[in-house]
């Protein structure tokens, strides 16, 4: 078993309205399940569409980095305030120590009413480099460091021939195209940054993101099965996703949208 779920690839804020409805308006978060475990990375809004406590599997929280629609859903899934719900809280970007203080300050009562991530004992902080020796035995996980004002990590999360690989936030421009291509070797599927347009880039040069032009030259540069788009601009609307998927020259392209699953053999 090696699926994957898309609870959130919206980027910066929610959306909510009818022009938002098909790829919908839940901020980042993606959702990996095998036989043995629950994989979840970053806890955007989409975070609180998680089953959590469905098979009782283990169950490993990464984040990519600490800004706001990356973090602000974790405190939002109701399975998360039960004793009998046990969540291992990871990321490569940082220690355990760091992690743990910077979502204690945005979970601190100046900006959310429960210190929840002290009160709750099932809720552990574990070092990256730990996590993916306990998983190695039947998952691999390894991570690069993108391009992102403040940093980000991206994941690759292998099992078998299958490969998923997930490039939230990165500035393509700005990055190491070799070492991102090595990164991405046959993988199975891409999960890419499309933040942006070729033409809106030039005003936002700096600000972390990628284009979805670069998403499809990508594709054709490296050894990838399929790229997915997501992390889509807030002002993206239904209709304008629709256009520019008609609009795509790449048939392994495509554009992510919540509830999205795939299931890979």
């Amino acid at each position: 078993m090696f699926e994957l779920k898309l609870h959130g690839v919206r980027g910066s804020i929610p959306c909510v309205g009818s022009d938002f409805v098909k790829y919908g308006g839940d901020t980042t978060c993606i959702e990996i399940e095998t036989d043995e475990f629950k994989l979840i990375f970053d806890a955007g809004t989409g975070f609180r569409n998680v089953e959590l406590k469905k098979n009782q599997k283990p169950v490993y929280l990464f984040f990519s980095h600490f800004h706001h629609d990356h973090i602000s859903g974790l405190a939002h899934n109701p399975a998360l305030h039960q004793p009998d719900c046990p969540i291992n809280l990871t990321t490569a970007l940082t220690t355990k120590v760091e992690l743990r203080n910077t979502l204690n300050k945005f979970y601190s009562e100046r900006f959310f009413p429960v210190d929840f991530l002290d009160l709750y004992s099932h809720i552990s902080f574990a070092d990256f480099s730990n996590v993916a020796s306990l998983l190695s035995k039947k998952i691999g996980i390894s991570h690069m460091q993108l391009e992102h004002p403040g940093g980000a990590a991206g994941y690759k999360v292998s099992q078998g021939d299958i490969s998923i690989v997930l490039l939230f936030d990165n500035e393509y421009e700005a990055c190491n195209k070799e070492v991102l291509l090595d990164f991405c070797n046959q993988a199975t599927m891409v999960l890419w940054d499309g933040m942006f347009t070729k033409k809106e880039y030039p005003e936002k040069k700096g600000w972390g993101h990628s284009t979805i032009e670069q998403a499809v030259k990508f594709a054709k540069d490296g050894n990838i099965e399929n790229v997915l788009i997501c992390h889509h601009s807030p002002n993206r609307k239904d209709a304008d996703i629709d256009q520019l998927a008609a609009n795509l020259s790449s048939d392994i392209v495509t554009f992510g949208a919540d509830g999205g699953h795939f299931s890979f053999d």
